[in-house]
């Protein structure tokens, strides 16, 4: 029985992310374990390793690494994330696992510039150069990282897992979420980050301020997390903090925003097609892999804030006339099936 280890550094992304391909593989005879570096849940089947970078305990951590992966003697280790894979897959190598792999989630030095760039750019390099294959999740990071190296895949067209396409809600009303029906919802999921466009989102909230026909709903960080860069509160925007269930809020948004300064290819994007809100997005690699823009998106230049603002207006005024744009995203999700990826993703294992 071939062995596996999945490695990402937190269980909340790595259980929308990589649970779904590791229940795939189980399923079709591998034999597959997961280390997080960040986990607030207990789980034995989890095993809790911190190997992130700045870890000031991180000489102890590799060798609980090198004393897991002696126990475990992992077929295959798959390294999940760009910058915290640079010590799981060092040691890897170092221990000779047969196989390594390293899933790219994003081409993270793309959202910087001068030395930080330089320093992202140079952990991704080596983490590309001591792979023995490396996946990608776009067709505009596969083409980036083929700057560096040559061996570079996609599975199927893309994506970490796939999507499902008929997710179920674990929310209802007795949550006591409260979204107004009577406006344009205007949603934001992400971290609170300037990489991620957090300077974008706080001007928008800003400048529709006093609109009444206006209210953001904001997942990923609650009000408390908001208030250390907003120091006023406004009545138009709530906070939900991390959410389970994100389709839940985007079946009651009109437009999901995503300003952010580089991306791999989004999942945002696609669950906001698949629940037909509106996506009005920076024009960057990774997001333009799934918007065209006017066809099943808005995609916007240089982050304009004014654009933005245009845009929004526009379905404001009149949103049938994105009733077809709309249409056209919920056709591009299909392409991204779950159930065809996983196909696709235990072909790529055997074949290796």
């Amino acid at each position: 029985m071939t062995r596996i280890l999945h490695i990402h550094p937190d269980y909340k992304m790595a259980k929308i992310f990589i649970v779904p391909l590791i229940e795939k593989e189980n399923l079709c005879g591998f034999k597959s374990h997961l280390i997080v570096f960040k986990s607030d849940v207990k789980n034995s089947k989890i095993k809790k390793i911190n190997l992130f970078l700045f870890n000031i305990f991180l000489i102890k951590e590799i060798i609980r690494y090198i004393i897991y992966l002696k126990k475990y003697n992992p077929d295959i280790i798959i390294s999940h994330n760009s910058l915290q894979s640079l010590i799981p897959l060092i040691f890897a190598r170092l221990l000779k696992i047969k196989k390594i792999i390293y899933f790219n989630h994003g081409v993270t030095y793309l959202g910087y510039k001068g030395i930080l760039k330089f320093l992202f750019k140079y952990i991704e390099t080596i983490n590309l150069k001591i792979s023995d294959e490396i996946i990608t999740v776009s067709k505009d990071m596969r083409n980036e990282l083929k700057k560096i190296t040559s061996n570079v895949s996609i599975i199927h067209n893309g994506s970490a897992c796939g999507i499902d396409l008929q997710p179920k809600s674990t929310l209802t009303k007795d949550n006591n979420i409260i979204i107004p029906c009577n406006k344009l919802i205007i949603n934001y999921s992400g971290r609170l980050k300037k990489r991620k466009g957090l300077d974008l989102i706080i001007n928008l909230i800003k400048h529709y301020k006093n609109d009444k026909a206006i209210f953001f709903i904001l997942c990923g960080f609650t009000e408390k997390d908001l208030f250390k860069h907003v120091k006023s509160k406004y009545k138009n925007t709530k906070c939900f903090g991390f959410v389970d269930d994100i389709n839940y809020f985007l079946q009651r948004s009109d437009i999901t925003l995503l300003p952010s300064l580089h991306e791999g290819l989004p999942y945002v994007i696609l669950e906001s097609m698949l629940n037909k809100s509106l996506v009005i997005a920076n024009n960057i690699p990774g997001i333009r892999s799934i918007v065209k823009n006017n066809y099943n998106g808005l995609l916007i230049n240089n982050n304009d804030l004014n654009l933005y603002i245009k845009s929004i207006d526009e379905v404001k005024k009149n949103k049938l006339k994105f009733k077809k744009t709309l249409q056209n995203g919920f056709k591009t999700v299909r392409k991204y099936d779950r159930k065809t990826f996983l196909e696709k993703y235990i072909n790529f294992l055997t074949k290796i």
